[in-house]
């Protein structure tokens, strides 16, 4: 990754998730891809632009069959989907706090940035400046970036111990922020269950289009609370944390919507890839 290289996911790189989720895909054709987005309201020379920038940042993989690009999402990104979908699960934790201490001069300023980008997003918390904390060691999902890192940057990985389960709440709710995350978990509640309630029906194309759009919005307005959270253990969250209720209402909203949408999406794809390159996975949402 270059310097200049933009480093951030993008809502639009959730877009690409998205899709591959609405898919139930593992494989889609570069064509396949492109129509979908545009299906979201993107151009396809923004879609383009959107695919290229992924593959740069390493969060989208790509290999060719014929001339026929394909693509598949990226381990972080397919990681980081799962817990926004809430089936990733979560590791036992084992009392301590895995913590990255840096020392990352002004002049490596925009190094610095992204690294603390990345490093909040894979799941690290700054507990103070240089020091960032994790319940288990992601540091593997930032191991390509920090290969790259400038000549005088130093970088040391150590075990915190805490002396109690008090102490390490007090620590959580620093390092993450954790009230105003937990107040908008509560605020999205509604709209999910709104929708949900509402139901999902279509007589004509154009109505699942409108459905998978709707479907991607409420994604979108969830998208900034489910890259804030850590996905901490339970240990560590207060008593009336509602993430269990979010990922029951979203698998609700995934039951009742995806069900209606998934068939008509796999069917378009099918008609835009007719050598099957493609790759499903059986349905994993039940119905109503």
């Amino acid at each position: 990754m270059s310097q200049g290289m933009r480093y951030r996911y993008t809502r639009n790189s959730i877009n690409v998730a998205f899709v591959f989720g609405a898919l139930g895909a593992s494989v889609l054709t570069g064509p396949v891809l492109i129509r979908m987005l545009r299906g979201l309201y993107i151009g396809e020379s923004a879609a383009r632009n959107i695919l290229t920038k992924m593959r740069n940042m390493q969060t989208l993989d790509v290999s060719k069959t014929g001339r026929t690009p394909v693509y598949r999402l990226g381990h972080g990104l397919t990681e980081k989907y799962r817990e926004i979908e809430g089936t990733a699960g979560r590791v036992a934790w084992d009392g301590s706090f895995h913590s990255l201490i840096y020392d990352i001069p002004e002049r490596q300023r925009a190094f610095r940035d992204r690294f603390r980008y990345l490093a909040q997003y894979t799941g690290y918390g700054l507990i103070r400046p240089g020091v960032m904390i994790c319940p288990e060691d992601r540091l593997h999902r930032v191991a390509h970036f920090l290969r790259e890192r400038p000549a005088g940057t130093n970088l040391f990985t150590a075990r915190l111990d805490v002396h109690s389960l008090r102490e390490a709440r007090r620590m959580a709710s620093v390092a993450w922020d954790l009230e105003p995350l937990a107040a908008g978990y509560r605020e999205t509640l509604g709209t999910i269950r709104r929708a949900r309630d509402d139901g999902f029906k279509a007589g004509a194309d154009n109505g699942y289009w409108e459905g998978f759009v709707r479907w991607n919005r409420l994604y979108q307005e969830l998208l900034t609370l489910q890259l804030a959270d850590p996905e901490l253990p339970e240990e560590l969250l207060p008593m009336d944390w509602p993430r269990s209720r979010f990922s029951e209402s979203l698998h609700q909203l995934n039951s009742s919507w995806g069900p209606k949408i998934q068939p008509f999406l796999r069917t378009v794809a099918a008609q835009m890839d007719p050598a099957e390159n493609c790759k499903f996975n059986p349905p994993r949402w039940g119905g109503d």
